[in-house]
């Protein structure tokens, strides 16, 4: 394989650099937080469906798909699967979903099949089938392409060598994946390092007509799901690929090189796509965390409402209680300007369909005194603070 010899196995080693010890250490950090906050099933079944439905759309984003994450989420709830996709985009989504749900499920039941061309081209079947895509030819779907492929300005190599490079693809993947001396503690994160790799190698290879790129990103999923990484939080990989696209094209590219002279450079360099991308997942993984910390608080902030009111309520109670809850609605810990109070949920607005303005601000003003709300930033927000107060008020005692 002299025009891709850049591609060998085992595959290149990393730099233990500070800056990648310290991503290491922070995701494992992060992935750690986010084990041990208490979500509902509710809750949490809201989270996996929200995240999966983002995963659904950067995947097929980055290659093109024109649907918006809302219409991603409404193919998902579409509980009849029976009915005919209206579009290549639809059908395309709906492949993603199947491929997915399917590597959940396996996963979930022990049956985790080692790699073999056999699964990559069961993969490959689930992504492309039904989509009509022009980029394969007679016989392509579910088996490894037949002719040169090029992408932006990467040619893969040459359709006969595919065989023997995800051979050797699946024979490392199968391989017993110890962490390496000295990073015992990163064992989990080191198996994200892992999926990275694999992505990179996939991308390399090119292998298939179609939908590498979708290929690269659910073996990635697969791997990090299986080493234990919560299948919400495995799936924020292709959000970073999708929200960083020209970044993820440019550094994959410049993991190889140019194609000079009928061959690229027999070394490649995969540190810098890996730390970027590791980069990128500690920042998707933090934000990720705020938001399954803020959707248990606002679940804990609700049940203080309904204890800070007595069980037989006035109309004037109700009413005051209604608006404490619905504060947390729009877009929970924003402030929620005056005028925008009768607007902040249908129940508010027919609470208040018959009252002034003072009524609103009386209100207000006694859930003010309550400790449930509070004025910020020209509007009013819920006093969660009550629910920490506490600590803060342990932690000024010891200074």
């Amino acid at each position: 394989m002299d025009s891709h010899s850049f591609i060998r196995f085992p595959p290149y080693e990393l730099k233990l650099t500070p800056a990648l010890l310290m991503l290491l250490g922070e995701i494992q950090a992060e992935l750690n937080q986010i084990a041990k906050i208490p979500i509902s099933p509710q809750e949490q079944h809201k989270l996996k469906t929200l995240y999966f439905a983002r995963a659904v759309h950067s995947t097929t984003a980055i290659e093109g798909n024109t649907l918006s994450e809302d219409e991603v989420l409404r193919i998902i709830k579409d509980t009849d699967s029976s009915s005919t996709p209206a579009n290549y985009d639809e059908q395309e989504v709906r492949n993603v979903i199947d491929a997915l749900n399917a590597i959940v499920q396996d996963v979930l039941g022990g049956n985790r099949a080692p790699f073999s061309l056999e699964l990559l081209n069961d993969f490959h079947r689930k992504l492309i089938s039904d989509t009509g895509t022009p980029n394969c030819g007679d016989g392509e779907i579910g088996n490894l392409r037949k002719h040169s492929v090029t992408v932006g300005r990467y040619l893969g190599p040459p359709a006969n060598e595919c065989r023997e490079l995800v051979i050797k693809f699946c024979e490392w993947l199968n391989e017993d994946a110890s962490v390496p001396e000295g990073l015992e503690r990163y064992d989990l994160t080191w198996q994200i390092v892992r999926a990275i790799i694999a992505h990179i190698y996939f991308a390399w290879i090119h292998p298939y007509c179609d939908g590498n790129g979708r290929m690269a990103r659910l073996i990635e999923f697969r791997l990090a799901f299986a080493a234990g990484v919560p299948d919400f939080a495995a799936h924020l990989f292709s959000n970073v690929y999708n929200m960083r696209r020209s970044t993820y094209v440019a550094l994959l590219q410049e993991s190889h090189g140019d194609f000079s002279d009928g061959a690229y450079s027999p070394y490649a360099d995969i540190q810098s796509f890996v730390e970027w991308a590791l980069e990128c997942y500690r920042h998707e993984l933090h934000e990720q965390s705020i938001f399954i910390y803020s959707s248990q608080v606002k679940v804990i902030w609700h049940d203080y409402i309904f204890s800070s009111f007595p069980e037989k309520l006035s109309n004037a109670q109700r009413r005051r209680r209604r608006l404490a809850l619905d504060l947390t609605h729009p877009e929970f810990m924003q402030p929620v300007r005056f005028r925008d109070i009768r607007s902040l949920s249908p129940a508010v607005a027919v609470a208040y369909a018959d009252e002034r303005d003072q009524t609103i601000r009386n209100d207000l003003n006694v859930l003010i005194n309550m400790g449930l709300v509070q004025r910020a930033d020209g509007g009013y927000r819920q006093n969660t603070e009550v629910l920490t107060g506490f600590f803060a008020k342990a932690r000024d005692s010891d200074e």
